[in-house]
């Protein structure tokens, strides 16, 4: 595949996520930002074309402020 979206990956304990970093890039997906869970006051990464968040570690209703930033900078968000 030769797309590679740069990506902020929301969810997934940090051992989890370095697991999942090569099943990723296999895809096209280059995280080069990893948040466990979503926090207030934070802000989206400059360089991201992509939001994809671990729903098995956070709820819909968790990432309300992160779909809100998402949406103001025009960022897709897909929960997987």
């Amino acid at each position: 595949m030769s797309l590679i979206t740069n990506i902020l990956v929301v969810g997934w304990k940090q051992k989890l996520y370095n697991k999942m970093v090569s099943n990723l890039l296999k895809h096209g997906l280059k995280p080069i930002a990893h948040w466990e869970h979503p926090k207030s006051g934070r802000k989206l990464p400059s360089n991201i074309d992509l939001i994809c968040v671990a729903i098995d570690q956070n709820c819909h209703g968790n990432s309300s402020g992160l779909r809100k930033m998402a949406a103001e900078s025009q960022i897709p968000i897909i929960f997987i």
